[in-house]
């Protein structure tokens, strides 16, 4: 799915009149977003694992910020290499993805393990980070509702990426 036009962002407050707005990190049980993410240049649960930054219409995965704004979270294709995951369970996914200066959101119509979307996802894109499509997985794109099972809870959400 291509992006509306506009500025890519993130944010922990749900954002107003988004043309775009999907749940990027985990939430955990107790309200927080799981691991480590930063929030106007400040950072949270600092770790040394892979970080996404979002910054200048596109998004960077490393283990360093290049923005003062993003998230941790899995990454499944890494600078044109799919990963692979010991988690064998079978879940509708969702990735933000991208391919030269080309960012975009890919959904997979059925469900398939961790490994099987990053394989997918590496066939379209060099870089790819899944976002968050548990309970809290409501999101949408102009009118398109994406993950309407997870309406319900979506005020438990607690980060989004969006676009202005």
């Amino acid at each position: 799915m291509d992006l509306p036009e506009g500025e890519l962002a993130w944010t922990t407050e749900r954002p107003r009149d988004a043309k775009m707005c999907i749940p990027a990190a985990f939430t955990d049980l107790e309200g927080n977003v799981e691991g480590e993410y930063r929030l106007n240049g400040k950072i949270f649960n600092p770790n040394k694992r892979l970080k996404v930054s979002i910054g200048n219409g596109t998004f960077y995965i490393d283990r360093k910020w290049h923005s003062d704004n993003g998230f941790q979270q899995l990454s499944l294709v890494y600078n044109d290499r799919p990963r692979t995951f010991k988690d064998s369970r079978k879940f509708v996914r969702r990735a933000l993805c991208k391919k030269g200066n080309k960012v975009f959101l890919v959904q997979s119509r059925h469900r398939m393990t961790l490994t099987e979307f990053a394989a997918e996802c590496a066939k379209i894109s060099s870089n790819a980070v899944y976002l968050d499509m548990g309970e809290y997985g409501y999101g949408y794109i102009g009118n398109k509702i994406l993950s309407p099972w997870a309406y319900f809870s979506r005020n438990k959400q607690t980060n989004w990426i969006y676009v202005k």
